[in-house]
């Protein structure tokens, strides 16, 4: 179980490395998550859901957002392209930070949905 903000973010790397190796020509859809991508995945939103920004962030922006990906169908590959995508142009720090925080959940739910074994 992650503790803390170090901890998030050595695991988001390990998350990264893992998706890599995985896919290594990096398409845009039909990306592969391997069950070791989605148990970081999990454990990273799990982390997340526990935070009182992404509880207040929910009522606001992310509800946007989750919105907005609902509206385009967007599938996990697609999100986690637009999470890298985020995390890169971040204008600030905090806004870099944020980005996984808040998207990692979103992730996560796209994924359990669209297995039918669930978690």
């Amino acid at each position: 179980m992650i503790k803390s903000k170090d901890e998030f973010n050595d695991k988001l790397c390990e998350l990264m490395e893992e998706v890599e190796k995985c896919n290594p020509e990096f398409l845009m859809d039909g990306m592969i998550f391997s069950d070791k991508a989605k148990d970081y995945i999990y454990e990273l939103a799990e982390y997340s859901r526990c935070l009182k920004s992404y509880r207040r962030t929910m009522e606001g922006t992310l509800g946007i957002a989750r919105k907005e990906y609902e509206e385009v169908c967007a599938s996990a590959s697609r999100m986690y392209i637009d999470m890298l995508h985020k995390i890169v142009n971040a204008p600030t720090v905090i806004h870099m930070e944020l980005v996984p925080v808040m998207l990692i959940p979103l992730i996560d739910e796209r994924l359990r949905g669209e297995s039918n074994e669930g978690r």
